[in-house]
């Protein structure tokens, strides 16, 4: 029987396809489960969104999303501070728990591991809290024959990106494909990706299984 980490965490750059990885991952694994610290940040700021910008954070074109943008990094950068790092990780945290209450064995893939400032901060809960790996995801493209790497989308992620990649247990390091087309609700897309990028995947689980 194949022993699979107990947890995943993934960093990376904006789009350069974390929970891609997780999809991909998700056919090879069926009990991988996702989950995204920014999602409980999104579920919590919602409201003030609304109010403020007049749409949902759910329900909004990209445009908007980037206008909602330094809202969110604002919020969730205010709440880290005041808890050494640990506010949105107690709440996933709790989140995960319950889940394995119905299904010990789920395997949580974290989509968006973003810092690891704190003495026990996102790092450190999933590798020794969770007892699970972080997998760092970067993507590039040829340019004039070079690779060129996908930039940070903010002072934030050019900060933390260095020291994710240091504490990396795994790097997956794969091409840009079909540029920045979505593949969610696009089965045509995500085929072309799956057969473009499972060799990437597969790699990673050779790893796993040594």
């Amino acid at each position: 029987m194949i022993k699979y980490p107990l947890a995943i965490g993934v960093s990376g750059n904006f789009q350069v396809g974390k929970d891609l990885f997780y999809h991909l991952l998700k056919r090879k694994i069926p009990n991988l489960a996702r989950y995204a610290l920014a999602d409980i940040l999104k579920q919590e700021s919602d409201l003030e969104i609304q109010k403020s910008f007049k749409f949902s954070i759910f329900n909004c074109t990209p445009a908007q999303k980037e206008i909602a943008r330094p809202f969110l990094v604002s919020y969730g950068k205010q709440k880290r501070q005041e808890t050494n790092g640990r506010y949105w990780i107690s709440l996933l945290n709790a989140q995960i728990k319950l889940a394995r209450q119905d299904n010990p064995d789920i395997i949580p893939c974290i989509c968006d591991c973003r810092y690891d400032i704190y003495e026990n901060d996102e790092v450190s809960w999933i590798k020794d809290e969770l007892g699970g790996i972080l997998v760092n995801v970067q993507k590039y493209k040829i340019v004039e024959g070079k690779q060129v790497f996908s930039l940070p989308a903010n002072s934030d992620e050019a900060e933390n990106e260095p020291n994710l990649i240091k504490k990396a247990n795994y790097r997956i390091i794969w091409p840009n494909i079909l540029e920045n087309s979505s593949y969610v609700n696009n089965p045509e897309n995500l085929e072309i990706l799956e057969r473009e990028l499972s060799p990437w995947v597969d790699e990673f689980l050779k790893w796993v299984r040594k």
